[in-house]
């Protein structure tokens, strides 16, 4: 085994392209209590190096991670995971810029892109866990 990475702060999600690893560290409150931290970041590695850099920061239980096209897509379920502050969001990796792609979500999770869409699943009711699966333009 190889080992990429040292001292992460509860990684969890990770996703590769075709030259780059990239994770989320769900950061210093991870585990069972991951929605009270909000010191998260998105982290890369690139091809051929030894050093990881920090795309993001700041982001509050961070759940989900798919990549495509220089830019990295994630959900957060935000502050304590309670609505309105969970998102989901990308980062482009040349120069970090930061957008929120959807906003007012309860649990967003399985973020996934194709060529043009991005999607999503959200629950939408509490009591029945009526899920929802979201699409937004790339």
């Amino acid at each position: 085994m190889q080992t990429l990475a040292r001292n992460q702060v509860y990684p969890g999600a990770i996703a590769v392209d075709s030259r780059d690893v990239y994770w989320l560290n769900t950061g210093s409150q991870g585990g069972d209590d991951f929605c009270s931290s909000s010191d998260g970041t998105l982290m890369k590695l690139a091809a051929g190096t030894t050093t990881a850099v920090t795309l993001t920061t700041q982001l509050q239980g961070a759940t989900d991670l798919t990549v495509q096209g220089g830019r990295a897509y994630f959900a957060t379920w935000g502050a304590y995971c309670k609505y309105p502050s969970s998102a989901v969001g990308s980062v482009f990796e040349y120069d970090g810029a930061l957008k929120t792609r959807a906003m007012d979500l309860w649990e967003p999770d399985h973020v996934v892109v194709d060529a043009t869409t991005l999607y999503f699943e959200s629950v939408t009711d509490l009591n029945t866990r009526t899920i929802v699966i979201g699409a937004l333009p790339k």
